[in-house]
């Protein structure tokens, strides 16, 4: 029987690594075209609400999003007390995070009203494995 976990620790620091290697530059670009993919995707879609999680540890940074995407309502999440546990508040730019007990900047809950998800709302997830290759372009431009 496999061990999930630490499959995925090993996956993710093996993405990490690559992600690394590829060098900022290289790295800021990718995320920059990712992120006008994604205004250009989200603004013909007109969601309810964009749900957006806080990039962390070298994955692509889409809060900058909030600021591009003019009209768009976004939330972020907020973490429970228990595993599993987690709640949509409402962020726009400028709006105080706090860095959770894991250390991913949240929103305050004392400040952001909570957002209840429904089907019109779009939910964008940082990722890792992001290459220069023309497959994976064609990929992102196809989603």
């Amino acid at each position: 029987m496999s061990n999930v976990p630490a499959e995925k620790a090993r996956l993710r620091q093996e993405l990490l690594a690559r992600r690394e290697a590829l060098g900022a530059g290289v790295r800021n670009e990718l995320g920059e075209r990712v992120r006008r993919h994604l205004v250009d995707w989200i603004s013909q879609r007109k969601p309810e609400y964009v749900l957006l999680y806080v990039a962390t540890r070298g994955e692509v940074d889409i809060l900058p999003l909030a600021a591009e995407l003019k009209g768009a309502r976004f939330a972020l999440p907020l973490m429970g007390l228990k595993p599993g546990q987690m709640t949509f508040h409402a962020y726009r730019v400028g709006d105080h995070l706090r860095k959770n007990r894991v250390g991913i900047y949240e929103p305050d809950p004392c400040e952001a009203k909570i957002v209840r998800p429904s089907e019109q709302c779009i939910v964008l997830v940082p990722t890792l494995d992001l290459t220069r290759s023309e497959e994976h372009t064609s990929e992102l431009q196809s989603h």
